[in-house]
């Protein structure tokens, strides 16, 4: 299952205004980022999140050479989207894979902070006086966009890692199995995977090159 999904849209400028006649928020040439929190979302996927929308290299500079938030440098804004967590069945969507309210607006929070310091850590971006702006979760944001074309593109952050003792003659559904077991899955949800490559339950785990001690990512269907 995904932890978390991100629509990147660079901008010339943009200016949210949360709730009608509230605060307003600007920022110049930067990168807007809005994100949906997903189910297996947790706080190790929330670094790399946050490591994504900081060094994603989208931002076009004089040369037309892409580069991110942290070495153009340039101007952030972290949007919360709770419809990007949306499926459509026929021809409505649901939000069953969203995390609940509450815990979304903690790991909303989190993020924001832990992008603000991964920026603050860049003597590059603070020589430049960027801005790190954001919404506010769970209320209505009005939200205008000046871009430079169509430049969108989407994330989706999967799972986690998990690290395996195994035998390898033993086949990949034993392993998946075992972390059943250990995790009180049903092993029919669970994937493995190393880079593009997902794993089939009937080929034996050398035949994968995989050994004992190895990281693999670890995902839920």
């Amino acid at each position: 299952m995904s932890s978390a999904k991100i629509v990147f849209q660079c901008c010339m400028s943009a200016k949210l205004l949360v709730e009608e006649g509230g605060s307003e928020t600007t920022i110049n040439k930067g990168l807007i980022a809005y994100v949906a929190f997903l189910k297996d979302c947790s706080d190790e996927v929330l670094h790399k999140i946050a490591e994504t929308i900081c060094t994603v290299r989208l931002i076009s500079d004089s040369n037309d050479k892409l580069r991110s938030v942290i070495d153009s440098p340039c101007d952030l804004l972290i949007v919360p989207q709770f419809c990007l967590s949306g499926k459509l069945k026929g021809k409505c969507f649901q939000y069953h894979t969203a995390v609940p309210k509450v815990a979304a607006e903690s790991l909303y929070s989190r993020l924001v902070k832990s992008c603000d310091t991964f920026l603050r850590s860049s003597a590059t971006w603070l020589s430049k006086s960027c801005k790190l702006s954001y919404g506010t979760f769970g209320i209505r944001q009005i939200l205008n966009i000046e871009t430079n074309g169509p430049f969108t593109h989407v994330v989706e952050l999967l799972g986690k890692k998990v690290r395996i003792k195994c035998n390898p003659t033993d086949k990949v559904g034993d392993l998946k199995k075992l972390i059943a077991a250990q995790t009180g899955t049903n092993w029919e949800r669970i994937v493995l995977k190393k880079w593009y490559t997902i794993f089939k339950d009937h080929i034996t785990l050398q035949d994968y090159e995989i050994n004992d001690g190895m990281n693999l990512e670890l995902y839920y269907q």
